[in-house]
């Protein structure tokens, strides 16, 4: 039997603290895509709500999409944000 050897996985808190100190970029890109799903449910509700024809659902839904994204990029950026511990 083959011994698997455990992944070690960064805490959100190392990331963010991590993203923190040194502003990488990258690390930012990965934090937004690790809490996407966050964007994706904001655009489903808006859309939603909206109750839109299908050809306009799918217009607003990449602007909501697109809205999502950019404000959790720039509360990463936000030198008020804190990781939670």
């Amino acid at each position: 039997m083959a011994v698997v050897k455990p992944e070690i996985k960064t805490t959100e808190y190392e990331m963010f603290s991590r993203y923190r100190e040194t502003g990488d970029i990258a690390l930012r890109d990965e934090i937004v895509s690790s809490y996407i799903y966050i964007a994706e449910i904001h655009a489903n509700l808006s859309t939603a709500v909206l109750n839109m024809t299908i050809y306009f659902k799918s217009h607003v839904w990449e602007f909501y999409m697109r809205l999502s994204v950019l404000t959790l990029t720039k509360a990463l950026n936000s030198p008020h944000m804190q990781p939670l511990r």
